[in-house]
């Protein structure tokens, strides 16, 4: 589907399914790495997943934008099985508390952050 028309707008309230990735540095240090399947190279990380989640926004604006600008083509979520697309509509803004990552496991953050367990152990989907 081209872009040619759409604004921003319409690609922000597509349901892109956006997804945390635990990663160590050379040193052992894990940080977390957010990004979004269907759009290649919109990624970013973070000291903890809020961080990364608010990198990867960051990042995704900028993609939009810049594509956007050059007329280029930005692929739209694709569905996964036995999912229904249903047209993008202005949802009202949910307020969330902090969260306390380092205190809980992985799998919790992943819940919490409205997402379940992906493909392995340290790759979790998140809303």
């Amino acid at each position: 589907m081209t872009s040619k028309g759409k604004g921003a707008e319409y690609y922000r309230r597509l349901p892109y399914r956006r997804r945390l990735r635990i990663e160590e540095d050379e040193g052992g240090k894990e940080y977390f790495v957010a990004f979004i399947d269907d759009l290649p190279g919109v990624e970013a990380d973070g000291a903890d997943p809020a961080a990364a989640r608010a990198h990867l926004m960051d990042t995704f604006e900028d993609y939009i934008k810049a594509m956007l600008e050059w007329g280029e083509e930005i692929p739209e979520p694709q569905l996964w099985p036995g999912e229904d697309f249903v047209a993008p509509q202005k949802r009202a803004r949910r307020r969330r508390g902090p969260r306390k990552a380092s205190q809980q496991t992985w799998e919790t953050v992943a819940t919490q952050a409205g997402g379940e367990p992906a493909e392995t152990e340290k790759d979790y989907a998140f809303a």
